[in-house]
C-alpha cells in the first residue's frame, strides 16, 4: 500500500469516527418527547386525528387525551377543545401549562387570561387543515404553531373578534336558512340538499347546525347582534336554541 492509500484510508477511519460522534452527540441532545392535555368529546378526538391518516408527527409529543379537565404533572401544554362548556381551571389548581390553546369562538380574548390561544374548532371546522387562530405573543404563537403541526393542521392568524371568520359566516348562513324555513319556503332537507349541491359545501345548514350545537350558533349571533343587526337571530332558531 503506498503513501496515497494510506492517505485516504486514514481519511476515511476519521470521517466514520466524526460520525459517529456526532451521532452521540444528536443521541444526548434529543429532547423527550413533550407531554400535550387534550381536552376533547370523543367526536372531538376523532376530528382532530383525522388528517393524521396522510400526516406523521415527529415523535415530539406524548397525547394525554381526557373528557373533563384535570391536573396532568409535567403537562407542558394544553389544548382544550371543550374550553365553552369546561373551564380549564376546573381540576388544575393554578398549575396551568405555559402553552394553552382553547376551542373558544363566541368570545373574545378578554374573557379568558392572556396568555391563551383562541382558535375555531367548532365542529367541522376542527376537521381541516388549517384553523382561525388569535391571541398569543409571537413567541406563544410560533409555539402553538409547531404543536398544531404535530395534529397535521396550520394556524391562520386573524383579529380577535367573536366567531372568528368562518363562523361568523357559517352562523349567518344558518340564521338565512331558518328564515327561509320559517318563511315556509321549503323543508329543512331540500335546503340542505340545495346548499350542498348547489355551493358544494360539506354539510347543508341544518346539518352544520346541529353538528355545532344550535345553543352555539344562537349564542353567537346573539352576540354579533350586539354590533349589527344583520346579525339578529331568526326567531325559529332561537325557539329551537332555548328549548
Amino acid at each position: 500500500m503506498d503513501d496515497g492509500d494510506d492517505f485516504w484510508v486514514g481519511f476515511f477511519v476519521m470521517m466514520n469516527d466524526l460520525v459517529g460522534e456526532f451521532r452521540f452527540i444528536r443521541f444526548l441532545c434529543k429532547k423527550a418527547a413533550m407531554t400535550v392535555v387534550v381536552i376533547a368529546t370523543a367526536e372531538q378526538q376523532q376530528e382532530l386525528l383525522s388528517p393524521l391518516k396522510n400526516h406523521e408527527g415527529d415523535g415530539a409529543m406524548s397525547v394525554v387525551w381526557l373528557n373533563e379537565p384535570a391536573y396532568v404533572e409535567g403537562a407542558e401544554a394544553c389544548i382544550n377543545l371543550r374550553a365553552e362548556e369546561c373551564w380549564l381551571d376546573q381540576g388544575l389548581p393554578g398549575q396551568l401549562p405555559p402553552l394553552v390553546i382553547i376551542n373558544a369562538v363566541t368570545t373574545d380574548r378578554s374573557d379568558w387570561p392572556e396568555h391563551f390561544i383562541r382558535i375555531n374548532g367548532w365542529a367541522g371546522f376542527l376537521k381541516g387543515t388549517t384553523l382561525e387562530a388569535a391571541g398569543g405573543t409571537a413567541h406563544q404563537q410560533q409555539a402553538a404553531e409547531n404543536l398544531m403541526m404535530q395534529f397535521g393542521r396550520q394556524l391562520e392568524w386573524v383579529s380577535d373578534q367573536p366567531g372568528f371568520i368562518g363562523a361568523r359566516v357559517v352562523s349567518s348562513i344558518i340564521n338565512e336558512a331558518y328564515l327561509t324555513l320559517q318563511e315556509k319556503v321549503s323543508s329543512k332537507e331540500d335546503i340542505d340538499t340545495a346548499m350542498r349541491l348547489g355551493t358544494n359545501y360539506p354539510m347543508g345548514p341544518f346539518a352544520w347546525a346541529k353538528a355545532i350545537g344550535i345553543k352555539k350558533i344562537y349564542a353567537l349571533l346573539k352576540k354579533l347582534a350586539g354590533e349589527h343587526s344583520r346579525y339578529k337571530p331568526a326567531a325559529l332558531l332561537q325557539e329551537e336554541a332555548e328549548r
